[in-house]
């Protein structure tokens, strides 16, 4: 009897214990997205929930505020939503044309809120796809949310999506291999159509993610490792009712996704892009909405964008569209493309946000790290500020580079410099003989000691390159191979294709530094050269996010998008290098 009453209070004990632990936790939890409530309350300058909705999201309906709307309903904020949706209907009446993810967007909130059941049916139905790969990806979460559509219309987007599964498993915007942020949202998206025959392509995606996933378990986009990349994983989990807490598939050292997200987590209880950076809008966001998707998948099970049940689709399908093939493996048929482009699509997810340092099991973000955008055709996108002036334009990578006049503008040469260095020594040198004379106090040894110095001196000045800015940058002066460049902005052409000298072992970054620092266009960007990380967040004025949450820069060699950063890969005689913002989509579409 004794052993049983033991027995009991031990089982007992240890139940009471891991109940206090999970109650903890979830406590804690709730806590963590709590203070970003508080954080962003504060930062509109309002007092509690109701003047932040009034004052901090209804003015900017349709405009950036969309997603905290669902997030504040999926978090059982009770406010009065009705006047977003009015706030939402007088913005779509000014707004002129929009990308078809901005609608998608608009109809998410819509369906969350219970309103205008034309107005998503006729988004479904005219828009989706129209706008790139998130477009489709938007379309099907849309269609899938609700019962809006039949379900062989859902099969068709879905279709269409399964479609552009690249042979890795998951999904891009473009390059050679999938992307984690791309892949995450394509699976949110298929979650909801699972039963209508697609398990195998959500196996292979999910199988993708658990490879791309990082040592402390968080994820990356163009070579940086990043909190949004790891928010829309943890979403993609939730949605496809995958525990994050105790599959093996996405635990690395004893850490979960939600555990490398917490790692972002700054003092004032925001989210930064990065760890140890500062506050981020769009890493909060997204931040804001993994915490909201996991603790509405903890509580109830349910995702944050699903608001309804859809129509059961009676036959599962027996055959999958062909997947888009990688540079390994080759499929039988012709390869799928995005059209535009909407890497908007993650307003919801990372801008991409950047270069993305990756191989074979990492993927390309940034992206920097979601957007989708504005159709362009070839030569459409050229950014802004043009500098054509001082450059020759090649038609061909070996090309032959005729050198300018050698003039300086009056600048100062580094033989100069050197010289007067050299000169400064031997003067220096003198006065100190003069000296030791003049207080007599030189003998043999003191001056063969002076002497020996000044020599040393001379020689390692000798021996040492000096070189104004200008002079070290000066295209085909500072290289032994031909290369090119072109950059291209948003809407007009930054530098026209352009030759520069490279060396052995010089990157894409490198050529980029010299073909900027000529024309004196400034660029922005952060990370380490000797650790291969950069990630460039501005050329010529125009910056990561300034054209979508997913606009930003990329960057092609030979007309293929590397996996890996710009300070990574490296360049040889002949590659021709093409920079290119883009506000989230089809490479053919932005050139």
């Amino acid at each position: 009897m004794k052993i049983k009453h033991l027995i009991v209070s031990a089982v007992t004990a240890v139940t009471l214990v891991v109940t206090a632990f999970v109650l903890n936790a979830a406590g804690a939890f709730r806590s963590v997205t709590d203070d970003i409530w508080k954080y962003e309350i504060e930062q509109a300058g309002a007092s509690d929930y109701e003047s932040y909705y009034n004052s901090g999201l209804i003015p900017y309906a349709g405009n950036g505020a969309d997603w905290f709307v669902i997030y504040m309903k999926q978090y059982g904020i009770t406010v009065d939503y009705e006047a977003y949706n009015t706030a939402l209907d007088k913005y779509l009446e000014s707004a002129g044309k929009l990308k078809a993810t901005d609608y998608e967007r608009i109809g998410l909130v819509k369906a969350c809120l219970g309103y205008d059941r034309n107005f998503i049916i006729d988004t479904i139905n005219n828009k989706t796809g129209t706008g790139g790969i998130m477009s489709t990806i938007y379309g099907l979460m849309l269609a899938a949310s609700n019962d809006y559509v039949s379900p062989d219309r859902i099969t068709e987007i879905a279709d269409s999506l399964v479609s552009l599964q690249m042979a890795d498993g998951g999904w891009n915007l473009s390059g050679a291999y999938s992307d984690a942020d791309v892949t995450a949202m394509a699976l949110q998206a298929l979650s909801a159509v699972r039963s209508y025959g697609y398990e195998d392509n959500i196996q292979k995606g999910v199988g993708r993610l658990a490879s791309l996933q990082k040592d402390d378990a968080g994820y990356a986009s163009y070579g940086v490792n990043n909190s949004e990349s790891t928010a829309q994983v943890l979403m993609a989990l939730c949605a496809l009712n995958i525990d994050y807490r105790t599959d093996t598939r996405f635990i690395k050292n004893g850490h979960t996704v939600l555990d490398a997200l917490m790692g972002y987590r700054t003092s004032k209880g925001a989210f930064s892009h990065t760890k140890d950076g500062k506050p981020n809008a769009l890493a909060t966001t997204q931040a804001l909405g993994a915490l909201v998707c996991a603790d509405n998948y903890e509580k109830h099970g349910t995702f944050i964008y699903r608001y309804g049940n859809i129509q059961s689709r009676p036959v599962q399908k027996e055959t999958q569209p062909d997947v888009k093939p990688s540079p390994e493996q080759p499929a039988k048929t012709e390869p799928h493309h995005s059209c535009d482009g909407s890497i908007a699509a993650t307003e919801h997810t990372q801008e991409i946000t950047g270069v993305h340092e990756v191989t074979e099991n990492e993927t390309t973000d940034e992206n920097i790290t979601e957007p989708a955008h504005d159709e362009t055709t070839s030569g459409g996108t050229q950014p802004e500020g043009s500098t054509t002036d001082n450059r020759k334009e090649t038609e061909t990578p070996d090309a032959e580079y005729i050198p300018d006049s050698g003039e300086n503008d009056g600048e100062i040469s580094g033989r100069t410099i050197k010289t007067i260095i050299i000169s400064a020594i031997i003067i220096v040198l003198l006065l100190i003989i003069i000296i030791m004379a003049a207080f007599k106090k030189i003998n043999l040894k003191r001056a063969g000691i002076t002497g020996i110095i000044c020599a040393l001196l001379i020689l390692a000045v000798s021996l040492s390159k000096f070189e104004t800015v200008s002079e070290h940058y000066k295209t085909g002066k500072n290289g032994d191979y031909v290369s090119q460049i072109t950059i291209k902005g948003y809407d007009e052409v930054i530098l026209s294709t352009t030759q520069v000298y490279i060396s052995d072992g010089d990157t894409v970054f490198d050529q980029l530094l010299k073909a900027v620092s000529e024309d004196r266009i400034n660029i922005d960007y952060t990370g380490s050269r000797t650790a291969g990380t950069i990630y460039v967040r501005s050329i010529d004025g125009l910056a990561e996010f300034d054209h979508g949450s997913m606009s930003g820069w990329t960057y092609y060699v030979n007309g293929i998008m590397p996996d890996v950063s710009c300070a990574s890969y490296e360049i040889h005689e002949g590659d021709v290098v093409e920079w290119i913002y883009t506000d989230g989509g089809d490479y053919e579409a932005v050139r």
